[in-house]
C-alpha cells in the first residue's frame, strides 16, 4: 500500500512538472530566440522577477540603465534585436548637431550629469578656468532641451561684449581691441595684462610692481593715453633730478 502511495505521489510530480513545461513551450512560450530554459532569467515565485545577468553580454548595465525594465530596451519576442546606441532608445534632442555619441558628454547615471570639459577638449575652444563651470546654455544659449551648439562663435567678445563696453575702464574710448585674450586670460578678468611700449615699461625696472590694477596710473575711465609722468610722481619728487 505504501508502495502503491509513493508511486502515485512520484506520478503526480512528474505530471505536473511536465503540464508546467508544456504551458511554455511551443505556441505558448513569449519568446524566438533565446533558450527555453525558463530559469536562465526567471524565477519559479514569479515572471515578472528577472535575474539575468547583464554583466555577461555587451552592455553591461550601469547607472540608470540597471533600473530600467527589459522591455523598454528589448522586444518581447526577440531579446537578440536591440540598438547599443544610445540614439536607439534616447530621442536625440540635439538633432545630430553633436554626432550620435552620447557619451561623449552624458553619462549613464543621468542625462543631467554632462561633461561639457571633456567633449570641448576635442572642439577649437577647450574648456578652461571658469569655464569649466558654465551650464551650456551660458555661451550657447536657449535650454538644455533646445541649445544650438553647433552656431556659436569662439570669440570671446561674442559672449563678454557687456563686459567689454561697461567696465570700469572704458575700453572703446582707449581703442582696446575686442579681441580680450590680448590683455586677459580665462582664469579672471582682474588679472589684465597690457603690452606697454617698450619706453615705458611696467614689468620690469622702477614700474615693477608699482600699481594694482590700470586705474592706479589711469585713473579717468574716459582717457587711456599716455599719462605725464608728473601725474604720478609729482614736479616735487623730480625737480632736481634734472637741474643739469
Amino acid at each position: 500500500m505504501i508502495n502503491r502511495t509513493a508511486g502515485l505521489l512520484i506520478f503526480i510530480l512528474i505530471s505536473t512538472s511536465v503540464s508546467a513545461q508544456i504551458q511554455v513551450t511551443g505556441s505558448d512560450f513569449p519568446h524566438q530566440v533565446v533558450s527555453e530554459n525558463c530559469n536562465t532569467c526567471h524565477i519559479s515565485d514569479s515572471w515578472d522577477l528577472i535575474h539575468f545577468k547583464h554583466d555577461k553580454t555587451r552592455f553591461p548595465l550601469t547607472g540608470m540603465h540597471m533600473y530600467a525594465g527589459c522591455r523598454q530596451c528589448h522586444s518581447l519576442k526577440n531579446f537578440a534585436i536591440v540598438e547599443r546606441n544610445c540614439s536607439g532608445c534616447h530621442e536625440d534632442i540635439h538633432r545630430g548637431q553633436v554626432g550620435s555619441q552620447c557619451g561623449n558628454c552624458h553619462t549613464a547615471e543621468h542625462w543631467q550629469n554632462v561633461r561639457p570639459d571633456v567633449a570641448h577638449a576635442r572642439t577649437r575652444f577647450p574648456l578652461l578656468g571658469p569655464h569649466q563651470n558654465l551650464d551650456c546654455s551660458g555661451c550657447h544659449g536657449g535650454s538644455m532641451n533646445s541649445v544650438n551648439f553647433a552656431q556659436v562663435s569662439n570669440s570671446c567678445y561674442s559672449c563678454h561684449s557687456d563686459s567689454y563696453q561697461q567696465s570700469e575702464l572704458n575700453h572703446q574710448a582707449a581703442g582696446f581691441s575686442i579681441h580680450c585674450d590680448s590683455c586677459h586670460d580665462t582664469q579672471t578678468w582682474k588679472k589684465a595684462r597690457y603690452n606697454h611700449p617698450s619706453s615705458f615699461s611696467i614689468y620690469f625696472g622702477e614700474h615693477m610692481m608699482r600699481w594694482d590694477t590700470c586705474k592706479t596710473c589711469h585713473p579717468d575711465r574716459n582717457n587711456f593715453k599716455l599719462n605725464y609722468c608728473g601725474n604720478c610722481h609729482g614736479f616735487s619728487t623730480f625737480s632736481g633730478a634734472h637741474d643739469d
